[in-house]
């Protein structure tokens, strides 16, 4: 059993979403951060070593090398403890994008595959950016949308472009998107239940104005006002209400700074 880091190690970052304001996309990647087990690929080095890829999705590994950690490393089977190095670390900069951001074309791939596929216009993903403590070397993974694929996803692909850039394809139905909510809907929420409210009082009130014209049951155009007796008195109702409610109010308060100014020492005596 290989070692693994503690908990504190994995420097978690808390907000792990993404909002594409400009497509009104939200992408939320909690459930890939918060999966137990790093995600990881196998493949061969160029004298035929077992290599092992893995990455994780806003914090690092869970396996170290040299006593630290990152966001995504290369491991040699035989020696995972020296024989290893990171790409990127989640203490550098972090970013997300639109899967059109990210740089094409790598020139190579453990996985036989020479060249990534490129993004169509309408593919639902998010990528993640990170670089590696150089500054140099960047892992971009493109996190894109297949709702077919068993959570939390797989790796179809990794790449490198040079041994600058590392791309890892990642298909999950996390990588697929839900509208974000406009700005004003809980205004428009509000209108809405107001809205009914009106219709359904106009509602009422047609239906048994007719109604009680038609049994003829009224002596005044006022009268045809569906339980006008309780109308008339609503007012009356709602004063009686807001008195009753300011004398409760006034009797607790009077309670209280009793209470609060009362000396302790007499409950004692």
């Amino acid at each position: 059993q290989p070692p693994r880091v503690s908990e504190d190690q994995l420097s978690i970052q808390e907000e792990c979403f993404y909002e594409d304001q400009k497509n009104g996309k939200r992408y939320d990647l909690t459930p890939l951060r918060d999966y137990p087990e790093d995600f990881e690929k196998t493949s061969y080095s160029s004298s035929q070593q077992v290599l092992i890829y893995k990455f994780s999705v806003c914090r690092n590994v869970r396996q170290p090398c040299h006593n630290e950690t990152g966001t995504m490393g290369e491991f040699l089977t035989e020696n995972m403890d020296s024989g290893c190095r990171f790409l990127s670390h989640l203490s550098q900069t972090q970013s997300f994008g639109n899967l059109s951001d990210a740089i094409q074309s790598p020139t190579f791939s453990p996985f036989g595959v020479s060249q990534m596929d490129q993004p169509r216009e309408d593919q639902d993903g998010v990528l993640i950016t990170y670089s590696a403590r150089d500054a140099q070397r960047q892992v971009q993974i493109k996190v894109q949308c297949d709702p077919g694929a068993t959570a939390p996803g797989y790796i179809s692909n990794i790449a490198g472009q040079g041994t600058m850039v590392y791309t890892i394809d990642f298909n999950s139905p996390h990588g697929c998107s839900v509208p974000l909510p406009s700005p004003s809907d809980n205004g428009s929420s509000f209108l809405k239940i107001f809205t009914i409210i009106i219709v359904l009082f106009a509602a009422y009130m047609i239906i048994g104005a007719y109604w009680k014209y038609r049994r003829g049951d009224y002596n005044s155009k006022q009268e045809l006002i569906p339980h006008v007796e309780f109308w008339k008195a609503s007012p009356g109702y709602i004063a009686n209400g807001v008195k009753y409610g300011a004398e409760k109010t006034t009797f607790l308060v009077a309670m209280i700074k009793n209470k609060m100014n009362r000396d302790p020492y007499d409950e004692l005596a």
